[in-house]
């Protein structure tokens, strides 16, 4: 698996490493592994991510999604980056960029 895993911290000073399901210049959608209670929408979370080739990325975000999955006991969560400097927001539109390259090379009939 190549997505990266994240580390959220909330403000109770709990971390929670977290696979990356999907991202864009404004947010990520998360898959929380780990049991726990439920995290209160629009709180701030802390962030730290490896962009792969550009280095890691760390930054503020707010929870605006969070689905129970009861099958599996994992967490789905989408947040909204918050306040993203912008030396940060052009590594990651690079890193978007490149993924995006990285699936149409990998998507298109050959």
């Amino acid at each position: 698996d190549e997505r990266p895993t994240f580390h959220m911290s909330v403000a109770q000073g709990k971390t929670y490493p977290a696979i990356l399901e999907n991202i864009s210049n404004s947010g990520a959608y998360l898959r929380l592994r780990e049991q726990h209670s439920p995290l209160e929408l629009n709180s701030l979370v802390y962030c730290d991510f490896d962009l792969s080739g550009f280095g890691s990325l760390c930054c503020q975000a707010v929870i605006r999604h969070q689905k129970q999955l009861s099958k599996t006991q994992e967490t789905m969560l989408g947040i909204e980056f918050w306040q993203l400097p912008e030396s940060a927001l052009r590594e990651l539109q690079k890193a978007v960029m490149r993924q995006q390259r990285r699936n149409i090379r990998t998507y298109l009939p050959g």
